[in-house]
């Protein structure tokens, strides 16, 4: 059997795909499947076999050569990198023909009957996975465990990932219909899954009677990413190619019988015209619109729109608060144009200039791409931690229940001696609508909510184990009472935005406070500033804050001195902000038997750094080894002890070295 096409576009096409992504292999298992399946059909039926081998060999051989290049024998098996994983599966699809071409012609040398065929098929499949369980338990692992990767519903801190949800989950409901619309009068996603069903089945019944190998392939295809989507939503991309070929099968077939029905049978002269002939192509064309219009016109909608949001909206919010950072704070000593290999030992050697950027992953990227900065969470899910063993990392700092706690990942997430970020970004999504979702990656999501009597009735509302977390401190609370966390930087307020329109918790109706909540998951959960202070007697201005918030981790200045004995000492300090709010820093301590107190503070009052300074051990020394911060207090800091009150300066300096500033309050 000759092919119509030259194999070698195909392999280089296939080639080019697995070069820009390490999954491109669940591609090229789809055809080795179709290879398995149509080789058994084929060998039972009597037909040659040969075309297969002709086409599939050189096409992955092709793909073999490509990924060459790119191929690091240290990963292993490891099928996210290109590994040995890649190269088992290209040879695979080399060597399959081979083995399924000797397995028949030996079957037939010995007189066995073709049904015999699948069944050695099937226990040299179960020979082969035992014989890899013992050579190669790695691939084995990895060749037993990708399936559900991609096909199971995921749990745990993945579940919580919007797009790795299977798109028949039911918070997803509408989701299939909405990504392949049929039309207006046929919503849901019942009536969609039906309709693909229906052409897979047509597809099936083909093969029956005609036995082409395409039709093969293309089921194959098709039900393979049908279970993918039902594993992850996101397969849905990759699904709209073989939806589009189902569109375009199905409205082409029903034309054609319509127009069929309609007499439409060259010759035709106005002799034989009919009324039929007229209806049945105006017919074909509603068909037509009927399958490509809801998907036309949705796409050309979507096409406008050009770049999506961050998590929880805030596009413009972000931007500032990045390019601020990208502008305003120390050069980590990389250059972002750079080309970095791999480091042999898989610890790359960072420069003492080098600082991370604590956030959630779903922020990495932009800001790696905003910011020019390093973050500690990407959205490849690495750098979350957390799991069972709460190791250090984004989850486990943000869910933190005590400053020291998460100074102490960071401490285990350090480098050259230093903690492992500088930097803290925030936004009122991660404050007000996913702290959950970091207990969940952190293996510790309960507690945060629960139902209480209001005056509105019953509703759901956050613990104080919610707002004791790192990430409620510091956004929340603009970290009030922090010993080395300092506001830096904050955006604009958007509570338009998710996260935003929930910061208040409340309106003002003519002068009328009005509590609100809002419903996820079909609960009352009431959120914001307002019910934590009706519930935990707070003092929060109900007020908008920027809906991004930078902060910076430094040393803190030791305020210390001499107070009456047992006494309670309290120090203040109002911030002003880059966008003119103000809000209250404030630490209450008790001095000592002896008077001695002392209090670590984040935020210098004069002489800021705007240059090259001196500073021993502390992140960075040098030309514009500081940050450009444009929040700071207004003043001096008070403290008082008993009917005493002094104010007290502490220098950038002082801030940055963990330098002692004495006052005596006697």
């Amino acid at each position: 059997m000759k092919s119509s096409v030259p194999i070698q576009p195909v392999g280089l096409m296939l080639a080019a795909y697995l070069d820009s992504w390490p999954g491109g292999p669940l591609f090229a298992m789809i055809i080795v499947i179709f290879i398995f399946i149509q080789y058994i059909i084929d060998d039972m039926c009597g037909r040659s076999t040969d075309y297969i081998a002709i086409v599939t060999v050189p096409m992955f051989l092709i793909n073999l050569i490509a990924i060459l290049p790119y191929f690091h024998p240290e990963y292993g098996f490891n099928p996210v990198f290109y590994s040995w994983f890649h190269v088992a599966v290209a040879l695979i699809g080399m060597l399959l023909p081979i083995i399924l071409s000797v397995i028949s012609r030996e079957l037939k040398k010995r007189g066995y009957k073709p049904y015999y065929y699948p069944l050695f098929l099937g226990a040299f499949f179960v020979l082969s996975l035992l014989v890899m369980k013992i050579v190669l338990p790695q691939m084995y692992l990895e060749m037993v465990t990708a399936p559900a990767e991609i096909f199971a519903v995921h749990s745990g801190g993945a579940s919580t990932i919007a797009e790795v949800t299977s798109i028949f989950a039911p918070q997803n409901a509408g989701m299939l219909w909405s990504d392949f619309p049929v039309t207006s009068f046929l919503q849901g996603d019942n009536i969609v899954l039906l309709l693909i069903l229906a052409v897979l089945f047509i597809f099936s019944y083909r093969i029956v009677r005609k036995q082409k190998p395409e039709d093969m392939l293309f089921l194959v295809w098709g039900v393979i990413m049908l279970f993918a989507m039902y594993g992850q939503n996101r397969w849905a991309y990759y699904f709209a190619v073989n939806m589009a070929l189902m569109v375009g099968y199905a409205g082409a077939a029903l034309s054609e019988r319509i127009l069929k029905f309609g007499g439409w049978k060259l010759p035709i002269n106005k002799e034989n015209l009919s009324t039929s002939h007229v209806l049945s192509p105006v017919v074909a064309v509603l068909v037509l619109l009927f399958f490509a219009y809801p998907a036309f016109s949705s796409t050309y909608a979507i096409s406008k729109v050009g770049g999506g949001e961050p998590s929880g909206g805030g596009f413009a919010e972000w931007l500032d608060a990045l390019q601020w950072m990208r502008n305003n704070t120390p050069d980590p000593g990389l250059n972002y144009f750079a080309v970095y290999k791999m480091p042999e030992n898989g610890t790359y050697p960072y420069p003492e200039t080098a600082y991370g950027v604590m956030s959630w992953w779903d922020y990495g990227n932009i800001i790696t791409y905003w910011a020019h900065r390093i973050p500690n969470a990407n959205p490849f899910q690495s750098g979350i931690g957390g799991g069972s063993q709460h190791a250090p990392g984004a989850s486990t700092f943000l869910t933190a229940s005590s400053e020291d706690e998460a100074d102490n990942v960071l401490a285990a997430l350090g480098i050259n001696g230093e903690p492992g970020a500088r930097y803290f970004v925030s936004d009122d999504y991660m404050a007000y609508d996913i702290m959950q979702v970091f207990g969940v990656w952190n293996d510790d999501d309960y507690g945060y909510f629960a139902q209480v009597q209001t005056s509105i009735g019953t509703k759901i509302v956050p613990t104080m184990k919610y707002f004791d977390t790192m990430e409620a401190r510091l956004d929340i609370f603009d970290g009030n009472g922090l010993k080395h966390w300092r506001m830096v930087h904050e955006s604009q307020p958007n509570p338009y935005t998710q996260g935003g329109n929930t910061e208040v918790g409340a309106y003002n109706d003519n002068g009328k406070v009005v509590p609100i909540c809002y419903l996820p998951n079909y609960n009352d959960v009431c959120m914001g500033k307002f019910w934590y202070n009706q519930l935990y007697g707070g003092n929060l201005p109900l007020e908008y804050s920027g809906l991004v918030k930078v902060f910076e981790y430094v040393k803190g200045a030791n305020i210390s001195g001499i107070a009456p004995p047992n006494t309670t000492v309290t120090l203040t300090n109002t911030i002003k902000t880059n966008i003119g709010r103000t809000f209250q820093y404030s630490q209450t301590t008790t001095s000592a038997s002896n008077g001695i107190y002392e209090f670590t503070v984040p935020y210098s009052t004069i002489d800021p750094i705007t240059g090259a300074f001196e500073c021993t051990g502390c992140f960075f020394t040098g030309k514009n080894g500081d940050t450009q911060f444009d929040t700071k207090p207004e003043g001096a800091y008070t403290v008082t002890a008993g009917n005493i009150s002094k104010k007290v300066d502490v220098r950038e300096i002082d801030v940055l070295e963990g330098r002692t500033v004495m006052l005596n309050i006697v």
